[in-house]
């Protein structure tokens, strides 16, 4: 679903921004923006294809016990990596922007 609207005027990012983010129409147009909810839902589409990756490496090369461990630490740490990463990247767009 990322990777597919990334061809599209308005990625799954720009479209979710609202939720967190309250900005007008004229806010959400401008180019930074624009760049940042593209390259947004391009990280989002590479971790859940990463994570997919790793659940399924481990999940053919490990004991159920491992699979369960590792895949749980694995998984939060790239999350919360991302989550970081989509916040520092929306604070640095949003103060150059002036917003």
């Amino acid at each position: 679903m990322f990777f597919a609207s990334l061809v599209t005027a308005r990625p799954v990012v720009a479209r979710l921004a609202s939720d967190f983010f309250p900005m007008s129409a004229e806010v959400a147009r401008r180019p930074r923006i624009r760049r940042l909810f593209w390259h947004l839902t391009l990280l989002w589409a590479l971790v859940c294809l990463g994570k997919a990756s790793v659940t399924v490496s481990l999940l053919v090369s490990q004991s159920t016990m491992t699979f369960v461990v590792v895949k749980s630490v694995c998984l939060l740490s790239i999350t919360i990596l991302a989550v970081t990463a989509t916040v520092l990247a929306a604070v640095w767009v949003a103060r150059k922007e002036g917003c």
